[in-house]
């Protein structure tokens, strides 16, 4: 899985550490395989074992955020259905929001505002409205509130902060009753046709029809193995990685400017060397037309001329004596 987002260096480094890499290796992770159905047409509940991953929050996060922009990315837009094709349940919220960088908490800010477009629900799960950020939590429109306790002026604080999160009801305050309810009780208000929230109401929730508690480990394989994608992700794929490729790259790149700055440099060495033979033989004929000038030159010149003058008549008698006998 690709990194959409953009990040500072040494975050990604720090991520990287953590164990980034473990989470965007190849086989890459198909985000559709969430939307599959079973055999009866009943949507499939896929759970993500985080117990490692809450460890470090930080690379928790960048997880979670950039598996909901791919998601975000690849659907398209279906405006306001009846029911949304996928929902996400972040349990334990508060890790994904803690120590959250602002730059990151705005593209989280982004994704939840405008996700709903794709048909894509988010429920955030806490154990306080203040674990969530304001600008994340207006957002929200389906809100479900369990019993809190209020023994000091922080505890009333956050209790105060969740009763206001509610349309009023004036049946029953909201604050007094989020204290006193019970087990199994929730204050709720979730969003009318008009996408406007509900006045809140008090509630009995219907009880998990599942197993409550902690799974042994051959009922947890048994669930992998039944799974319509078991063993799809279960090896990792060894594929020329990202920096890989650009490494190469980068060599190709600094093996072609060294072969063009060879033929520069070589192309430069001829042009001097044909400049430098010009340069000997301007030289030389400058030499010569300057020997040329000088008196010995030309009285040596002179002696010459007499001596092939004198040559010339000497030969010329002789023919001439030859012809006359």
């Amino acid at each position: 899985m690709s990194l959409f987002l953009s990040w500072p260096h040494y975050s990604l480094n720090v991520l990287e550490n953590q164990g980034l890499g473990n989470f965007f290796g190849e086989p890459e992770l198909d985000l559709h395989d969430f939307i599959s159905i079973d055999n009866n047409g009943k949507g499939i509940i896929n759970i993500l074992d985080a117990v490692e991953l809450y460890k470090n929050p930080d690379l928790y996060s960048a997880v979670m955020l950039c598996l909901l922009t791919k998601l975000y990315d690849s659907m398209n837009e279906v405006g306001d259905l009846d029911k949304p094709k996928i929902v996400f349940f972040f349990d334990e919220a508060y890790f994904l929001f803690r120590e959250m960088p602002t730059y990151r908490l705005k593209q989280v800010e982004k994704i939840v505002r405008l996700i709903r477009s794709k048909g894509i629900g988010l429920y955030f799960i806490s154990h306080y409205t203040t674990d969530i950020p304001a600008t994340v939590l207006e957002q929200l429109g389906n809100r479900v509130q369990h019993n809190l306790r209020a023994y000091t002026p922080a505890d009333q604080k956050i209790a105060k902060a969740a009763a206001d999160s509610f349309r009023t009801n004036p049946k029953f305050n909201t604050y007094d009753t989020i204290l006193e309810l019970g087990t199994g009780e929730a204050i709720v208000s979730f969003q009318n046709e008009k996408g406007e929230p509900e006045v809140c109401e008090r509630v009995t929730i219907l009880p998990p029809q599942s197993k409550i508690g902690v799974i042994d480990q051959i009922t947890r394989n048994k669930i992998i193995n039944n799974s319509i994608i078991a063993g799809k992700y279960d090896e990792d794929i060894d594929d020329e990685s990202a920096s890989e490729k650009i490494k190469v790259k980068n060599t190709e790149r600094d093996e072609k400017k060294a072969e063009e700055l060879a033929k520069k440099e070589e192309a430069k060495r001829l042009k001097e060397e044909e400049k430098a033979k010009a340069n000997e033989e301007k030289e030389r004929k400058k030499a010569e037309r300057e020997k040329k000038n000088t008196p010995q030159y030309k009285l040596g010149k002179k002696v010459v001329n007499k001596t092939t003058d004198k040559l010339l008549n000497k030969i010329l008698n002789s023919i001439f004596k030859g012809l006359f006998k």
